[in-house]
């Protein structure tokens, strides 16, 4: 959740470094991409449904989420970034994924998509 966070408010430079501390402490890459996939599809929902007046209570119970941090957390956060920079960021986590498959250079890709933020 944290880098997820670090991503959310733009800081590179504490995603990065939460990024390492993640990796140094388990090396599931997929688990990792596919939790940021998860968070950025429910983002772009929130905004979707925001923009269609579903109250954040409604959007809580069609999305499985604790109705608090959608009014406090997350829904602002998905509104301030905008569905066309979220499907964008949910674009790059397909891409990114992609190519953790097939390359050796692991690191230099998500450190790209984390700097993609910036």
């Amino acid at each position: 959740y944290e880098i997820l966070e670090c991503l959310l408010k733009k800081d590179v430079s504490k995603a990065l470094k939460t990024y390492d501390l993640y990796m140094k402490n388990s090396d599931d890459i997929d688990g990792l991409i596919f939790f940021l996939g998860h968070y950025f599809e429910k983002l772009y929902r929130m905004v979707v449904m925001n923009d269609n007046k579903v109250s954040a209570e409604g959007i809580a119970s069609i999305l499985n989420m604790n109705p608090f941090l959608i009014k406090t957390k997350y829904l602002p956060r998905a509104l301030s970034l905008g569905k066309e920079k979220l499907s964008q960021h949910m674009v790059g986590i397909v891409e990114l994924e992609a190519r953790l498959r097939t390359s050796s250079i692991k690191e230099i890709l998500i450190n790209k998509f984390i700097f993609s933020f910036s």
